[in-house]
Formats: structure tokens, sequence, C-alpha cells
């Protein structure tokens, strides 16, 4: 007879305190019933019921996402908490089925760690070691708001802080009223009171910048809190949208309306109605369109929710609402920072990496939501000695992927930069146009000449009637030294050309040279481009050749300046144009498409 093994009980992980979470409980539970764990009988029949009644929960209201959402708070960086579960693979996943956790000094895998309770202010404290730190926290965020008597309520979060989800849920928790069962219990399960929520439901109203904006990213999330019975219009429609309970419509209680915050006449689309809450997600910098969402709340006493990265820095909206001159009532603006790095429900060490690859200004912006004002010059980093290097024949450069930048000009400079990517990742600036003073054909024809193979180019005579393109196409077709390509270098992937000039590309289209409308902006162009100067691994990420033709860009990179918004009046709603600089920039400028162009697709990091 075989004798059979006993095997031991394992022993439970610490349990919750009192001041311990619904969720912390539960999962706590949950780990004790699925391993078996060592403790009292009457303990583990209690784990069990808990269980028990949070599958029944969780079945009876499907449907209902909203009351069973956990607003995050940060974790210990010390302790562990092993009762989170994970995947058949051994993988932390969150909600969406995505990475989270991160890894310790002392862990092999990616963990979660002891959620941290809220002590005062932004202090935090570990229930397990009793580390206290200034921490963020989702829950305290809502908390906040749901509390606080200010108009403008303003939560700035860096990338994934998840910022715009919790205003999300804030919106939708206004709409459905808080007598709502669902949002009785959220507000329960994660140990919250209604503060100013309205207790019947609500008009919301829901800003994005554009309708491809609010398609894409606003409604979904409002979509995936919302119960699967409220009803659409317009969900994925480039258009204003709405979505309402059962028994309400459009624009009525009980609802949410998605509108626009740019284009022309966007203040107008704000006119005539009346909310508790206008939910504006990203900065949208329009003074006029600000009033008229204020006009929207103040008949019902609402308030004003922001929810946004500072990317655009002091635009006309921030400057209104937080730094003003004479500043507004302490009283009637709170302010709330989200770190990404404190949320645990994204993976924290590809977190860690993107941040650790960012500028320390970029960082500060996109990790600590700061307004970064830009004064100085606009790359002190660039160095000839080291981003300056001799020209490579193109020979040895036939194999690297290339994308031109180009900006447009008659009395300014046309500016057109040739760049290519080598096998490291490096950008390099082969050569540049820079003339003024000559049309559009002229420029066509010099990036023809300069991208052909000069054996069987035909010169300039005709040009740019047909019978010079068909001499042209002859004499490709015969050539024996670029076999019938008429190049002598790679066609690029792409030429990012200013979009503001629809004629001009299109003439670029016709001439055989069509362009790709750029990614005008100047914060984050200037970032990428400061982001490649950078030195690692013994290299910079971005290169100049020394040839005569890219002396200008060369002097741009090292004269630019931001412009001194301090010098002289202004009016506290004057447009704060933080990256107005000063000197040339139509080189800089075309580098910068070039830039955010080669990352666009993916050819530099």
């Amino acid at each position: 007879m075989t004798a059979l093994r006993l095997v031991p009980q394992p022993e439970a992980p610490p349990a919750p305190g009192l001041e311990a979470s619904y969720y912390d409980r539960l999962r706590w539970a949950l780990y004790v019933v699925r391993h078996g764990c060592k403790v009292e009988p009457g303990i583990f029949a209690a784990c069990q019921r808990l269980v028990a009644w949070e599958v029944e929960q969780r079945k009876a209201h499907t449907g209902h996402p909203l009351r069973f959402v956990e607003l995050w708070r940060p974790e210990c960086r010390i302790c562990s908490d092993i009762t989170w579960p994970r995947a058949s693979d051994g993988r932390l996943l969150n909600t969406s089925g995505k990475p989270c956790g991160r890894t310790g000094p002392h862990d092999d895998v990616p963990q979660h760690g002891v959620a941290m309770h809220h002590v005062s202010g932004d202090v935090h404290r570990c229930p397990r070691c009793g580390v206290e730190e200034e921490r963020t926290s989702q829950r305290e965020m809502v908390r906040r708001f749901l509390e606080s008597s200010a108009l403008y309520f303003v939560a700035l979060g860096g990338n994934r802080s998840s910022k715009s989800w919790s205003g999300s849920v804030c919106g939708v928790m206004t709409a459905m009223g808080a007598a709502h069962p669902d949002v009785v219990e959220v507000l329960r399960r994660n140990g919250l009171q209604a503060g100013r929520l309205p207790q019947a439901p609500a008009l919301v109203l829901a800003g994005s910048i554009t309708n491809d904006d609010s398609r894409d990213y606003l409604r979904p999330i409002y979509d995936s809190l919302l119960p699967d019975a409220w009803e659409w219009s317009a969900r994925f429609a480039a258009q204003t949208a709405s979505t309402w309970q059962p028994g309400s419509g459009a624009g009525l209680p009980g609802s949410v309306l998605f509108k626009t915050t740019s284009g022309a006449d966007a203040s107008k689309r704000w006119q005539g109605t009346s909310t508790p809450l206008v939910h504006n997600d990203e900065d949208h910098g329009d003074v006029e369109v600000l009033r008229e969402q204020l006009r929207a709340v103040a008949d019902q006493g609402g308030r004003w929710l922001g929810t946004f990265t500072p990317t655009r820095g002091k635009s006309p909206l921030v400057v209104d609402v937080l730094f003003r001159d004479p500043p507004r009532a302490s009283a009637e603006v709170e302010v709330y920072r989200l770190d990404p790095v404190d949320n645990p429900m994204i993976d924290g060490d590809a977190m860690g990496r993107w941040l650790a690859s960012m500028t320390a200004k970029e960082r500060d912006v996109r990790r600590y939501a700061r307004f970064v004002q830009l004064d100085g010059l606009v790359h002190p980093t660039w160095d000839e000695s080291v981003h300056v290097v001799p020209a490579i024949d193109a020979a040895d450069m036939a194999d690297w992927p290339r994308v031109d930048g180009l900006d447009f000009g008659f009395r300014a400079p046309f500016a057109y930069l040739w760049g290519a990517v080598d096998p490291r990742g490096v950008l390099h600036i082969i050569r540049a146009r820079y003339v003024s003073q000559v049309n559009t054909d002229a420029h066509i024809y010099e990036v023809h000449r300069a991208e052909a193979c000069p054996a069987c180019w035909p010169g300039p005579d005709d040009w740019p009637a047909d019978r010079w393109w068909d001499r042209r196409f002859q004499a490709a077709e015969a050539c024996t030294a670029c076999n019938g390509s008429g190049r002598a270098v790679p066609e690029p992937y792409a030429r990012a050309a200013d979009p503001a000039d629809a004629d001009a590309r299109d003439r670029w289209a016709a001439m055989g040279l069509p362009t790709t409308a750029a990614i005008k902006a100047r914060r984050e162009g200037y970032g990428a481009i400061d982001q490649l100067l950078e030195v690692r691994n013994g290299s910079p990420g971005l290169v100049v050749h020394d040839h005569p033709s890219t002396a200008p860009l060369r002097k741009e990179i090292g004269e630019l300046a931001w412009k001194d918004h301090e010098a002289g009046k202004r009016s506290q709603l004057t447009v704060h144009r933080e990256t107005e600089v000063v000197g040339a920039d139509h080189a800089w400028d075309a580098l910068r498409y070039l830039v955010m162009e080669a990352r666009r697709l993916r050819l530099v990091d």
C-alpha cells in the first residue's frame, strides 16, 4: 500500500488591517480560499462567504461596470503583496488584460506592493513596514473632487497616470446621480462619500479637443464605465455624440453630451446648455471656450473639471485658471497631480524605461505634470564637436532608411533637409537646401537633381514641361548606371512638410515628390530633438554632416533661444506663446518635422 503524504497548509499572508479597503480584504480572502491557507476555521468560513458573495454580485450585475471599479492607491516599494491574482502563465494583468506591477530590488518577476493608506496631504503610509512617503493616488484625487467646493478642479497627470479615466469616473457618477445603486456601490467599495454629487441623474458635458479625440479616446472610456443599457447616438462618428440612460435622451438629465473645443466658432458649440459638470479632457487653450463652459455650469452651481498633461505649457486657458495676475482666490481652484509611477495598474518597469529615455524637461512635463518654463537656448546640449560629423559617401548609406523634412518659404528661406538613419538608430542630416526668393518649381527641380542618377539626368532645358519628363524617363530606361530607376539615392520613406500650405504640397505631389503632413507640435518637436541630442552609449541620437549646405541648420540649432515672455507688459489673458523663439527657425522647423516623422515611422526612438 502506498503511503499518503500530508501536504502542509501554506501560511496565510499578513491579514489586512482595519484601514484596508474592501478590495484588499477581498484579495486576501480569495488567496486564502484558493490556496487553503492555515487560518482559524471561522476566518476561513468568512473568507469563503466573502468570495461567494462577490461572485454572486458580479453575476447579478453583469453589464454594470462602474460598481466594480477599484480606484488605485500607491503601493509600497519595499513590501510585496502576493495576494494579487495572476494569469495562468504567472503574469500580473490589470482588468484590461495588460501587464501591471513592478520588479523590486529583491524580485525576479513583477509584483504588486502593499497598498498604502492616505494619512494627510500627499502623505501615504505602508500598513506593513510603516514607511511614510509623499505619493499620489487615484482614490485620493476622486475623493478630493467629490468633496471640493472649488469652481475649478484641475487634475493634472503625466502619461498613463489615468487622469482622463479618473475624470470620466467623476463624470459618469455625476450623470447617473449619487442615488443610483451603481454609484452607491462604487463609493462603498472605495471608502468614499458622495460629497457634492447631485442625488438625481444629471446632464454632463464632456469636451475633447477634436472629434477624433472624443471618438477614439474619451467616448470609449465613458462607454467602459456606463451600464450596458445606456443608448448612444453617433458613438463612432467624428461629430458631436451623446449617450443616455433608458427613459432619458440626448441633452437631458441622465445623459452625457460629447463636444469639441477647437476649430472655427468652437465657443458657440458650448452655448445654450446648463449642467452641473463640464469635464474638459486635455488643454484646449481657448479662453472663449472656457468662458462658455463656465456659463454652462453657473446656473446649477456646478463645476469645471479639467484633466490634462501640461504639454502646451502656460496656454491661455492655464493662465486664466492657474496663473492669473492677480491670482484667483485659493478656494476657487483646486489642483491635484497624478504621478504615473504611482499607478500600479500599468507596467511599472516599462514606464520606468520610458521615463528614463526622456530629457529632464520632458520628464518634468510627462511624469510630474509641471508647467515647464522654456527659457535660454532651445538646445543647450548642442555641441558641434559632438553633433557634427564628417560627411559620409552616399554609396555607404545606400541601405539606410531615409526620411526628409521641408519648411516652405519665399521671402523667408525655404528649407529642405535630407535625412537617413544608420543601423544603430542614429539620425543623420546629410545635406540641406536653404534658399529664399525662389519659386516652388525651382525647389522641386533642385530636389529631383540632388537625388537623381547623374548619368541620365536630362538637365534644366524644358523643365517642367511634359517633354522634359519624357526625356528623363527615356534616359533612365536606357541607363545602366541606375538600372532604370533614375535615382542615385533611395526614395525616402516620407517627406514631412508643413500641412498649412496645401497648394505647395499639391504642386510637389504633381511634380513627382509627394509629401506627408508634418506633425507641427512645437513643444513635442523640440523635446524629440533634445532627446536625440543626448549622448547615450557613446553616441548622440542625432548628427549633422559637415557639408557646406548644412551650415544654416547648424547655426540655427546653436543660436536659437526661447522668447522672453517676462519682458514688457501683457494682459493676464494674452496668449502665452511659450514656444516662440528668437532667431531664424526655418531649418529648425524642417528638422522638427523630419524628427517627428522619423519617430512616427519608428525609425528612431
